[in-house]
């Protein structure tokens, strides 16, 4: 199966045309060697079309993909630590609930989660 291209993306989210071509080519390829044929079977260009517009609309808006985690202080003796531990592209339901397309993405990896099966050699 055929991976999605800017022009499938661009049909959903035709407020992407005024990226820069080499986001759009590096996003693209990102989401290709994300993604697996075994997991998403014949969705796999659906999900790569809405996870590709999802990660765009979050660096149009200058939001990270992932999440930022709890704050976390260290403190030894006088001196202190500080930092929030988040993740990049993290795959929690919030962090695709910010754009209508990471939702959909979300959902068809919840439709195709369900079709695993375990095959057990010699059976």
């Amino acid at each position: 199966m055929a991976a999605t291209t800017q022009a499938n993306v661009l049909l959903i989210a035709p407020e992407l045309s005024t990226l820069d071509q080499d986001l759009w080519d590096l996003i693209l390829a990102d989401v290709t060697n994300d993604l697996s044929s075994s997991v998403f079977g014949n969705k796999l260009e659906q999900a790569a079309r809405y996870l590709t517009a999802h990660r765009l609309t979050l660096l149009k808006a200058g939001i990270s993909g992932g999440t930022s985690g709890p704050v976390t202080k260290e403190k030894v003796g006088d001196v202190m630590k500080e930092y929030s531990e988040g993740t990049r592209f993290s795959a929690t339901k919030a962090s695709y609930a910010r754009t209508q397309y990471g939702l959909t993405f979300l959902e068809l990896r919840n439709q195709t989660i369900g079709a695993f099966r375990v095959v057990k050699p010699g059976v």
